[in-house]
Protein backbone atom coordinates (compact mmCIF):
# COMPACT_ATOMS: atom_id res chain seq x y z
CA UNK A 1 0.00 0.00 0.00
CA UNK A 2 1.10 3.56 -0.36
CA UNK A 3 3.05 4.98 2.55
CA UNK A 4 0.75 7.86 3.52
CA UNK A 5 -2.44 5.84 3.12
CA UNK A 6 -1.37 3.07 5.48
CA UNK A 7 0.33 5.20 8.14
CA UNK A 8 -2.29 7.95 8.30
CA UNK A 9 -5.15 5.43 8.34
CA UNK A 10 -3.53 3.92 11.43
CA UNK A 11 -3.11 7.26 13.18
CA UNK A 12 0.65 7.49 12.68
CA UNK A 13 2.67 10.53 11.70
CA UNK A 14 5.12 9.92 8.89
CA UNK A 15 8.30 11.68 7.80
CA UNK A 16 10.25 11.01 4.63
CA UNK A 17 14.01 11.58 4.50
CA UNK A 18 14.44 11.68 0.74
CA UNK A 19 18.23 12.00 0.68
CA UNK A 20 18.60 8.80 2.70
CA UNK A 21 15.43 7.18 1.31
CA UNK A 22 14.24 6.48 4.85
CA UNK A 23 10.75 6.47 6.35
CA UNK A 24 10.14 7.44 9.98
CA UNK A 25 6.69 6.82 11.46
CA UNK A 26 5.49 7.48 14.99
CA UNK A 27 2.32 6.53 16.78
CA UNK A 28 2.08 6.74 20.55
CA UNK A 29 5.33 5.40 21.94
CA UNK A 30 6.24 3.48 18.77
CA UNK A 31 8.84 4.57 16.23
CA UNK A 32 9.15 2.62 12.99
CA UNK A 33 12.09 3.13 10.67
CA UNK A 34 12.11 1.71 7.13
CA UNK A 35 14.54 2.15 4.25
CA UNK A 36 13.78 1.83 0.56
CA UNK A 37 15.09 -1.50 -0.75
CA UNK A 38 15.72 -3.02 2.71
CA UNK A 39 13.49 -5.92 3.80
CA UNK A 40 13.82 -5.16 7.53
CA UNK A 41 12.07 -2.60 9.70
CA UNK A 42 13.38 -1.14 12.96
CA UNK A 43 10.78 -0.86 15.74
CA UNK A 44 11.52 1.14 18.88
CA UNK A 45 9.26 1.73 21.89
CA UNK A 46 9.74 4.78 24.12
CA UNK A 47 9.28 2.61 27.23
CA UNK A 48 12.22 0.42 26.21
CA UNK A 49 15.75 1.03 24.98
CA UNK A 50 15.36 -2.01 22.78
CA UNK A 51 15.57 -1.70 19.00
CA UNK A 52 13.80 -4.65 17.35
CA UNK A 53 14.59 -5.61 13.76
CA UNK A 54 11.47 -6.99 12.03
CA UNK A 55 11.83 -8.91 8.76
CA UNK A 56 9.44 -7.75 6.02
CA UNK A 57 7.75 -9.85 3.33
CA UNK A 58 8.86 -7.22 0.82
CA UNK A 59 11.16 -4.24 0.96
CA UNK A 60 9.61 -0.76 0.68
CA UNK A 61 10.06 0.64 -2.82
CA UNK A 62 9.43 3.75 -4.89
CA UNK A 63 6.63 3.26 -7.42
CA UNK A 64 7.24 4.79 -10.87
CA UNK A 65 4.29 7.16 -10.28
CA UNK A 66 6.10 8.66 -7.29
CA UNK A 67 4.45 6.78 -4.44
CA UNK A 68 6.39 4.98 -1.73
CA UNK A 69 5.02 1.46 -1.25
CA UNK A 70 5.27 -0.34 2.10
CA UNK A 71 4.13 -3.79 3.35
CA UNK A 72 0.79 -3.23 5.11
CA UNK A 73 0.77 -6.28 7.38
CA UNK A 74 4.09 -5.61 9.09
CA UNK A 75 3.22 -1.93 9.62
CA UNK A 76 -0.18 -2.78 11.14
CA UNK A 77 1.29 -5.40 13.44
CA UNK A 78 4.11 -3.12 14.61
CA UNK A 79 1.58 -0.38 15.42
CA UNK A 80 -0.76 -2.91 17.08
CA UNK A 81 -3.56 -1.92 14.69
CA UNK A 82 -4.69 -5.22 13.16
CA UNK A 83 -7.12 -7.97 14.10
CA UNK A 84 -6.61 -11.23 12.21
CA UNK A 85 -9.67 -13.36 11.45
CA UNK A 86 -7.90 -16.50 10.29
CA UNK A 87 -10.97 -18.63 9.55
CA UNK A 88 -12.38 -15.89 7.32
CA UNK A 89 -9.02 -15.01 5.72
CA UNK A 90 -9.59 -11.37 6.67
CA UNK A 91 -7.48 -8.72 8.35
CA UNK A 92 -9.35 -5.83 9.91
CA UNK A 93 -7.60 -2.74 11.16
CA UNK A 94 -8.50 -1.64 14.67
CA UNK A 95 -10.76 1.33 15.54
CA UNK A 96 -10.36 4.53 13.50
CA UNK A 97 -8.72 2.64 10.66
CA UNK A 98 -11.14 2.32 7.71
CA UNK A 99 -9.20 -0.35 5.81
CA UNK A 100 -10.24 -4.01 5.44
CA UNK A 101 -8.27 -6.55 3.44
CA UNK A 102 -9.57 -9.93 2.28
CA UNK A 103 -7.24 -12.70 1.22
Amino acid sequence: MTLRAIFEAMGAKVNWAGDDQMIFATRGESLLVLKIGVANMSVQKASSNENISVPLDAAPYLHPQGHTMVPARAIAEALNRVIWKVLRFTAKWRKFCPITMDF
